[in-house]
C-alpha cells in the first residue's frame, strides 16, 4: 500500500503537501539556473515566503477546495499558488500552478518578417561612344590661297594651328577652350614662292588676344552606320587686327557675305602686336622679303567628305576632314610694293584640316610652349597635313 506524504500544517487548518511544494521548488531552482551565471539568485533558505488565505477555488489535482495563495520569488518577483491559481516568476514574469490552474509562459511568437526593400531604380547602361571629341585636341589646317597679284602664280600653301578642348553629349560637341597658335605659308623649294611667318612678338600677341575665342562653337560627331564617323563643325567667323564685333555681327547674320574690298575697314584696324603699325605683321622671305601688315575677316567650317576621302574612323584619335573657308584681307602697309597684294582662296581646292588628340606630354607649362609643341608635331609641310 502506498503511503501519502505527510502534509504540512499551516494556519487555520490549511494543508500544503510536501510533494506539491517540492515540485514548485524544483521548477523554481531549475529556472533560476537557466537565467545564467550573471543573474543574482539568493539561496532558497534566505527567501521570505509569505502565504495567505486565498479565495476558495475548485482545487486542481492534489489541491484543496480552499486554495492557498502565496508568493515565492527566486531572482525575481512572482506568485506561487498551491491548490489554487498563482504565479511563479524566476528572473521575469510567469505563472505556474501546482494542483490547480496556472500558466507557464512559453516563448512568444516570432515577429513578422520585414517586408522586402523596394528595388533600386533602374541603372543606366553606359555604352562608350565610338565617335567622341571629348578632351584636348591639336588642330592643323592646310589652305590653298593665291596671291591677288602677279607676284607669284604658285599656290601659297598655308598652315595654321589651334589648341582645342571639347566636351560632347550624345552626338553633339562644343568648344570649351581654344587658342590660336599661329600660321605659316609658302613653298621655299620653289623659286616663285615666299615663306610667310610670324615674329615671336606677333605670336605672343595672337595668344594673348581673346577676340577670336571659339568658346561655344558647336559641332556633331556621330556613327555613320558604315564603320566611320560623320563630322561637322559649324561655320565660324574670325578677325585679324580688327574689332571682335565685326566677327560677332557676321556670325549673327545668316545671310552675311564677305566684302570684296576691306579698305573700308582700315579705320577699324588695331595694332595687336604693338609694333606701332595697324594690322598684324607678316614676315616674308624668299621671292620677295620684307614685312607686310594686314587686317582680315574670314570664316571656316569643317565636315567629313567622301569625295576627298575625309571620313574619320571610329574610335579615332587622329583624323582629317574637309575645310570650307574664305577670307577678305587688306594690306594696311608693306615695306615693298610687291607685298601689298592681298590673298584670295583658290576655288575648288582640297582645303583640309587634321584633328589629333593631344597627349598630356604635349601640354606645356605655358600656352606658348603648348603651341610650339603642336606646330612641332604637325609641321608646315606645304600641301600635306
Amino acid at each position: 500500500m502506498t503511503t501519502s506524504p505527510s502534509p504540512i500544517r499551516l494556519a487555520k487548518g490549511v494543508t500544503l503537501h510536501q510533494r506539491d511544494l517540492a515540485i514548485a521548488l524544483l521548477i523554481a531552482v531549475t529556472n533560476a539556473w537557466a537565467c545564467g551565471p550573471t543573474d543574482s539568485v539568493a539561496p532558497i533558505s534566505g527567501e521570505t515566503t509569505q502565504y495567505s488565505e486565498g479565495e476558495p477555488s475548485a482545487g486542481g489535482l492534489g489541491g484543496t477546495s480552499g486554495g492557498v495563495t502565496g508568493n515565492l520569488s527566486v531572482g525575481g518577483t512572482g506568485n506561487l499558488s498551491v491548490g489554487g491559481t498563482g504565479n511563479l516568476s524566476v528572473g521575469g514574469s510567469g505563472t505556474v500552478a501546482v494542483g490547480g490552474t496556472g500558466n507557464l509562459p512559453t516563448g512568444g511568437s516570432g515577429g513578422s518578417g520585414g517586408s522586402g526593400g523596394s528595388g533600386g531604380s533602374g541603372g543606366t547602361i553606359s555604352v562608350p561612344r565610338v565617335c567622341d571629341m571629348t578632351g584636348t585636341w591639336a588642330f592643323h589646317s592646310v589652305a590653298h590661297p593665291l596671291p591677288d597679284s602677279n607676284l607669284s602664280s604658285a599656290i601659297q600653301y598655308s598652315s595654321s594651328w589651334v589648341y582645342y578642348e571639347f566636351t560632347q553629349s550624345g552626338d553633339s560637341f562644343e568648344v570649351t577652350k581654344s587658342m590660336n597658335c599661329g600660321a605659316e605659308s609658302g613653298i621655299p623649294e620653289r623659286l616663285k614662292s615666299a615663306m610667310v611667318t610670324f615674329s615671336d612678338a606677333t605670336l605672343d600677341a595672337i595668344l594673348a588676344e581673346t577676340m577670336n575665342s571659339q568658346i561655344g562653337r558647336t559641332g556633331t560627331f556621330a556613327d555613320d552606320g558604315a564603320g566611320g564617323c560623320e563630322f561637322s563643325l559649324e561655320k565660324w567667323y574670325s578677325v585679324t587686327s580688327l574689332p571682335a564685333s565685326l566677327a560677332s555681327d557676321a556670325q549673327a547674320d545668316p545671310g552675311f557675305v564677305l566684302p570684296l574690298d576691306m579698305s573700308g575697314h582700315v579705320s577699324d584696324a588695331l595694332d595687336w602686336d604693338n609694333d606701332g603699325t595697324p594690322g598684324i605683321a607678316y614676315i616674308t622671305e624668299g621671292l620677295v622679303s620684307g614685312i607686310r601688315h594686314a587686317i582680315e575677316l574670314s570664316w571656316n567650317s569643317f565636315r567629313s567628305h567622301d569625295e576627298y576621302d575625309h571620313v574619320p574612323g571610329q574610335n579615332s584619335s587622329d583624323f582629317d576632314v574637309r575645310m570650307d573657308m574664305d577670307i577678305a584681307e587688306y594690306v594696311t602697309s608693306a615695306t615693298k610694293e610687291a607685298l601689298k597684294a592681298g590673298a584670295i582662296m583658290q576655288p575648288n581646292s582640297d582645303n583640309s584640316a587634321r584633328f589629333k588628340r593631344l597627349p598630356a606630354s604635349s601640354v606645356g607649362s605655358t600656352d606658348a610652349g603648348t603651341c610650339a609643341n603642336i606646330a612641332g608635331d604637325m609641321p608646315h609641310n606645304y600641301d600635306s597635313l
